[in-house]
């Protein structure tokens, strides 16, 4: 089952794989193709166009600009101040 946060902005032109968690204040922009078991958390940004695998997690804050396209189980890192 694919959750998304009241406070998430999906655009609708962006694909949500299955059972896929999207977090409080994290962004997935136009056209943006997520894959199944995906977690984008807390503050995150996926950019236009932005391909992400399946299996992967995006921690709070980490930022995945355009054009990035990443295979399955990829991790990215949290942003620190």
């Amino acid at each position: 089952m694919t959750h998304v946060e009241e406070s998430a902005d999906v655009a609708f032109s962006a694909f949500l794989g299955a059972e896929t968690n999207i977090w409080h204040l994290a962004q997935v922009r136009e056209d943006a193709v997520l894959g199944e078991q995906r977690n984008v958390g807390w503050g995150a940004y996926i950019g236009p166009g932005v391909r992400l695998g399946n299996r992967c997690k995006i921690q709070n804050y980490a930022l995945v600009y355009e054009p990035a396209v990443l295979g399955d189980g990829v991790f990215i890192g949290p942003q620190w101040c």
